[in-house]
């Protein structure tokens, strides 16, 4: 007698209808409005914080090493953006785990950063100066070699040769690090310093000129086909139905990029304005703790929602459209509670915000009206999957507050709770784009 195949194991065969090529199309257009929105939010965010905070008047060492910081912060960030906005384009491929933290590690190092320009001592400001461009330059590698493989064959690769755009950060990197031990060791003055930091325009005016020049070569020497770009799908019904259907997934993804990065923007915020994080004793640990844990919390939800988003191709409902604004805009309200004395509320926000993300990513299988899209939603669902880590940790992190609120809990086991908090984040994520990318018949072994 022949046995059943369990279904839920296999791919489901979406290549047939043209889903898997729909969503490869889409996945640029997902990509650069969140890096666009970061890289907005890093430069209003400095922009603030010139008109508030920094003294740029008289020209002293010190006016003159804060022009610098701000001047080499805009260029960092308009380089950042260039740079994965215009990769994001040239590639034709479902994304992986790793392509999706690549692209926004760097504009959150950055915005973090802000918070330094200006500062008396500026050491800590080059230490995150020397971490950017060292994960710039792991991120840029990731980002190169995951895209050749999909794009235009071996041509992507050549960007990577010496001599070009990553040569400025291989170079700059230990520049940063070697700057920052001289100005703690006091071995270079304040104008040695100011010096140091209106360095950094330069480079990072260079770099986006260099990654253009190898880009443009990769495209020209890439192969020469009819037609590189997929077709979209050609939805049932007339023609404005069609070209809604096209055009839905923008206004999603929109409101989704824009909630999450408010909310990361409130807490870095509030980081600045209340929070200790120096030096490491148990408290500021607790503290970092939680900012990680809000940070991994809203690039997930960016990750799940955003890529389910670029998947559908119904007419979406009105609590369709704002449910995705849901647990975005919960995080910016729980960024209050973190760097508290009571760590308590904070745990239950935790908990809370899990249990809306079951509901949420629950609820849009029940919104889905075309088979093929709630047969993928419902193999993405499953509940050995992301949802897992929801489940479980909705429960835990519930019990651990109340157990804390009362005090019949050791300070380390509350600790460790907390620490977990980012990992689980990006443990989530990662098993999502798993499933995501198995469901669309896109091989995830590499992810």
């Amino acid at each position: 007698m022949a046995t059943k195949s369990k279904t839920s194991r296999k791919p489901l065969r979406y290549r047939e209808n043209g889903l898997a090529a729909y969503v490869a199309d889409r996945s640029p257009d997902l990509y650069i409005t969140f890096l666009s929105i970061l890289v907005g939010i890093v430069l209003a965010d400095l922009l603030q914080l010139a008109r508030n905070d920094l003294t740029l008047w008289p020209l002293d060492a010190q006016a003159v090493m804060t022009w610098g910081q701000i001047f080499g912060m805009v260029s960092s960030a308009l380089g950042t953006w260039a740079v994965y906005a215009h990769l994001a384009i040239a590639r034709r491929q479902i994304p992986r785990f790793t392509e999706s933290l690549a692209a926004f590690v760097g504009p959150l190092l950055l915005l973090f950063s802000n918070s330094f320009v200006g500062s008396a001592d500026p050491t800590t400001w080059f230490l995150m100066a020397g971490v950017f461009l060292t994960v710039s330059v792991i991120a840029s590698t990731v980002s190169v070699l995951t895209t050749a493989g999909a794009v235009e064959g071996q041509a992507f690769r050549r960007m990577l040769q010496p001599g070009g755009f990553l040569l400025i950060l291989v170079l700059s990197a230990p520049c940063a690090f070697v700057a920052a031990a001289a100005i703690h060791g006091e071995w270079m003055g304040s104008w040695g310093a100011a010096a140091m930091a209106w360095a950094t325009v330069p480079a990072a005016i260079l770099l986006p000129v260099l990654y253009f020049r190898d880009w443009q070569r990769a495209l020209r020497e890439g192969p020469r086909e009819a037609s590189t770009r997929p077709k979209p799908i050609q939805a049932v019904g007339s023609i404005t139905e069609g070209w809604v259907r096209d055009k839905v997934a923008d206004v999603f993804i929109t409101l989704i990029s824009i909630t999450i990065g408010l909310a990361l923007q409130e807490m870095v915020d509030q980081a600045r304005d209340r929070m200790t994080l120096w030096p490491l004793d148990s408290a500021s640990l607790m503290t970092w703790g939680q900012i990680i844990g809000v940070v991994s919390s809203g690039l997930s939800a960016w990750l799940i929602y955003g890529h389910l988003a670029i998947s559908r191709r119904g007419l979406p409902s009105y609590a369709e459209t704002l449910s995705g604004a849901v647990a975005p805009l919960f995080l910016a309200i729980a960024s209050g509670l973190t760097g508290r004395a009571e760590v308590w509320p904070w745990l239950y926000a935790a908990a809370t915000y899990l249990a809306l993300q079951i509901i949420v990513t629950r609820s849009f299988i029940q919104f889905a009206g075309d088979a093929v899209e709630k047969a993928l939603l419902v193999r993405v669902n499953h509940p050995t999957g992301y949802t897992l880590v929801m489940l479980i940790g909705a429960p835990i992190y519930a019990l651990i507050g109340l157990g804390d609120q009362f005090e019949v809990l050791p300070e380390g086991l509350v600790l460790c709770a907390v620490l977990a908090s980012g990992p689980a984040g990006m443990l989530c994520a990662w098993l999502f784009l798993r499933d995501w990318r198995q469901a669309l018949g896109v091989n995830a072994a590499a992810s």
